[in-house]
């Protein structure tokens, strides 16, 4: 059983083309938590991101996740921030990154250093990281994911193998 991390791009372009995005990021974090918790998750966080990350719901809390609302999408795509936050908040929650999985669910390419960030998080790459694209641009989840077996990219068979998979990890 593992601690599982959504980190979920909420920067302003999952909205500027086609607001279905905001649906189908729902949609995605809906059908995974799902499968986590029956599969026995540790815990469950979703962690949003743009200008800055925060966690928007959590598992502990014991309330159903309810979809993350329009207005938390805007802003940049600053994935090193979301990187940065999970690093404190896993060091100060004393957890090992051997139990953690990080799924990363974003539409592009992040604006700032972020594969900086993501080495001082994750420097022995001991967490399971997971990445689903959202659009047409996958350099951002090709970096955050363990290895291209834990890349999906946006179809209908993409998301249903994301989900399957991530149960598999978890």
């Amino acid at each position: 059983m593992k601690n599982v991390f959504f980190i979920i791009d909420c920067s302003g372009s999952i909205v500027s083309d086609d607001i279905v995005r905001i649906g189908q990021v729902n949609d995605l974090l809906r059908d995974s938590i799902d499968k986590c918790t029956a599969k026995g998750a540790k815990s469950i966080n979703v962690v949003c991101y743009s200008d800055n990350a925060k966690i928007f719901w959590k598992s502990s809390d014991k309330n159903i996740f309810c979809d993350i609302p329009d207005e938390e999408f805007k802003g940049r795509s600053n994935l090193g921030k979301a990187y940065v936050f999970l690093k404190k908040h896993i060091d100060a929650s004393k957890l090992s990154l051997s139990d953690c999985v990080l799924a990363l669910i974003s539409d592009g390419e992040a604006t700032d250093n972020y594969r900086r960030d993501l080495q001082i998080l994750d420097p022995d790459n001991k967490a399971a990281r997971i990445a689903f694209t959202i659009g047409a641009t996958y350099l951002t989840t090709e970096r955050h994911a363990s290895d291209d077996s834990l890349l999906f990219k946006g179809g209908l068979k993409d998301r249903e193998s994301f989900v399957d998979r991530l149960g598999d990890i978890v």
